[in-house]
């Protein structure tokens, strides 16, 4: 059985990876320049998450969802900035799937019941590896 930090922690490691990507081409926009946006923004996304992943694992999942909110933020800040067409819903996925961990987590945590939490995190978790997937596929080195 997979443990929340476990899983929590793949997504970091998930994170990371792309914060070290270079990009492709494309129009408007370029995607080369949309995924650099989006990868650097994903450095300050991955100290968000590892701190969310340390809260996990001492039990506060008040200061987990305080994490997690940051991360969301900070790739909300980035929406402005990334207008290409290829790469804006990644990041707009990418948000809303960090958003859904925090909800999910937060959710089941009202019960004190680890295994929910656990249960909640391995659901939620899956849609951010997805989307961290089709960024790679998008902007991959």
């Amino acid at each position: 059985m997979r443990t929340p930090s476990r899983t929590l922690a793949a997504a970091t490691l998930m994170i990371a990876a792309l914060a070290t990507l270079t990009a492709c081409s494309g129009s408007g926009q370029s995607r080369t320049d949309a995924c650099i946006v989006v990868a650097q923004g994903l450095e300050d996304v991955q100290g968000e998450i590892a701190e969310a992943n340390t809260a996990l694992q001492t039990g506060d999942l008040d200061a987990m969802g305080a994490s997690l909110d940051a991360a969301a933020s900070s790739l909300g800040d980035l929406t402005p900035e990334v207008t290409n067409a290829d790469v804006a819903p990644i990041l707009s996925a990418l948000q809303t799937s960090i958003e859904a961990v925090r909800d999910a987590v937060a959710d089941a945590g009202t019960n004190g019941d680890a295994a929910a939490v656990t249960e909640a995190l391995d659901a939620s978790a899956g849609d951010l590896q997805n989307a961290a997937l089709r960024f790679n596929d998008t902007c991959g080195s």
